[in-house]
């Protein structure tokens, strides 16, 4: 039957003029993906990601992502995922329960892919370098998250749990993994909490997407707060200059790009009147002279 099925469509788009019908790849690539040959679906399901729109583009972006998965490529795998608006059509939630019941955990067995420069494993914003999501290997956002409303503020916070010293790029993913995981795991929260991360060489990295409601201020304080945590517990360590000069030049791209005045710019420990110590003394000095002549620094 599936032989049969297959001999059908290709002999019916053979035999149609002009350009393949997407409708037909579809049914192609729907038998191949039905009978477990991920590599030979994912063929010709790639081609028809401009085809389709709504639903339909939902799930076919679903499709996808299993057959990503299943090639072992987590990297596509969640670009796919990541892509789908509508992760609440039955459809989707059955193909996810049926062929991606264990992502999390082959997800979580990955170690993280740090790729060389050549390949541009980062991307520019601004006069900003930002190393994106698959850079740590990031496990897709899931559905319990709200959208981002209006930008009107930033809270800069430290990770706190330990001290960092290493200017790995390999050991800092590494570590934004192992955050992410926790938060997920431990939190329930939908992805990492912040929206930036900070690592001892001052990189940054992209935490949870933009678009998404931080989980990183408590509550309501979350609304519209941008998340910008650095790496390591600066009430027992200081934070590096590399750390402190990307800190404030992603402080000001983000007062300019979402016209932020200075001094919506807080602490974690600030915006919870003490109840916390994050992120310690010496960034908290640096933060109020940052605010004192921010009104220059951001125009």
């Amino acid at each position: 039957m599936y032989r049969k099925a297959l001999i059908a469509l290709k002999k019916a788009r053979d035999n149609s003029p002009g350009r393949p019908d997407p409708a037909v790849e579809r049914l192609i690539g729907e038998v191949y993906f039905r009978n477990g040959d991920y590599k030979k679906a994912y063929r010709h399901l790639k081609p028809l990601t401009k085809s389709f729109r709504g639903q339909e583009r939902d799930r076919l972006f679903m499709r996808l992502s299993i057959c990503a998965y299943r090639k072992k490529d987590t990297r596509r795998g969640q670009y796919f995922w990541n892509a789908i608006r509508n992760r609440a059509d039955p459809e989707i939630q059955e193909l996810e329960r049926r062929h991606l019941g264990s992502r999390d955990a082959t997800v979580a067995k990955a170690k993280p892919r740090v790729r060389s420069k050549a390949k541009r494993s980062w991307r520019k914003r601004g006069k900003l370098l930002i190393h994106d999501r698959s850079e740590w290997n990031a496990r897709p956002v899931r559905r319990n998250v709200d959208r981002m409303s209006q930008i009107s503020r930033i809270t800069v916070h430290h990770t706190g749990d330990k001290l960092h010293h290493s200017s790995s790029q390999r050991v800092s993913a590494r570590e934004i993994k192992k955050i992410q995981k926790y938060h997920q795991q431990q939190n329930g929260w939908a992805d990492i909490g912040y929206h930036f991360v900070i690592d001892q060489n001052g990189r940054i990295w992209e935490g949870r997407p933009l678009r998404y409601q931080g989980a990183h201020a408590r509550g309501h304080h979350n609304v519209g707060n941008v998340g910008v945590v650095l790496l390591g517990n600066f009430l027992l360590q200081k934070p590096s200059k590399k750390q402190f000069s990307s800190l404030h030049r992603l402080l000001v791209d983000l007062c300019r790009r979402h016209r932020v005045p200075p001094h919506r710019v807080h602490t974690h420990s600030e915006l919870l009147n003490g109840e916390t110590q994050c992120p310690g003394p010496v960034i908290s000095r640096w933060l109020s002279r940052f605010r004192q002549r921010g009104i220059a620094l951001a125009k």
